[in-house]
């Protein structure tokens, strides 16, 4: 497991360990099953306290990234989190390093300018699309098809019918299945994805 720890970032060494091994997961460094290092043999590696090790593995563990076994030791746990937001971010962030590295820019000032944007971005209002579905097998089809529509930047939020609150959000969605039932006299339906095998691009 390749991990590099950095006391000159303004992170905690156990959120630098928490991160950069999600990061291994998502971009496939690290598969279902691989084993990491035990505690104290990474504490002893890094140089750091095994309670911090301990510590980020647990919530690794919570987080379903890992397995930990008392005889078997610590493994990737056999179905870890798929995100695409998350395989999108390694893939960014190895992008920035490695741009970074080029231009002999710091891992400091690298931090410290992404924390900072994401801090501005925090602040002002995110696109927010609501994926109005009744059941599990409906928000994973609207949202396999919102994320091919709409940049990984927007907000893709799946509710029931009956919690959708149309002011809280700027589009809202709705799974062609549920047109029908909730079409009434009157009714103006919320816009629905296009289920058809062509995608239309999204719109700039």
């Amino acid at each position: 497991m390749d991990i590099h720890l950095d006391r000159s970032l303004p992170l905690r060494l156990g959120d630098q360990l928490k991160a950069q091994v999600r990061a291994l997961v998502h971009a496939g460094a690290l598969r279902s099953g691989d084993p990491l290092p035990t505690v104290r043999e990474l504490a002893a590696r890094e140089g750091i306290n095994v309670n911090t090790v301990a510590a980020a593995y647990a919530e690794l563990e919570s987080e379903g990234y890992l397995v930990q076994r008392k005889r078997a030791g610590t493994h990737v746990a056999p179905s870890p989190p798929a995100s695409s937001e998350h395989a999108y971010l390694a893939a960014l962030g190895a992008e920035a390093s490695g741009k970074a590295r080029a231009l002999t820019i710091g891992a400091k000032e690298l931090v410290e300018t992404v924390a900072a944007h994401a801090a501005m971005a925090a602040s002002a209002p995110r696109f927010r699309v609501a994926l109005v579905a009744e059941n599990a097998l409906q928000s994973e089809e609207l949202l396999a098809r919102a994320r091919m529509l709409f940049r990984p930047e927007v907000a893709l939020l799946t509710v029931a019918p009956g919690a959708h609150d149309g002011s809280q959000v700027h589009l809202t969605v709705i799974h062609p299945a549920l047109a029908a039932r909730l079409a009434g006299p009157g009714a103006t339906l919320p816009r629905e994805l296009d289920f058809s095998a062509e995608f239309p691009a999204p719109a700039d």
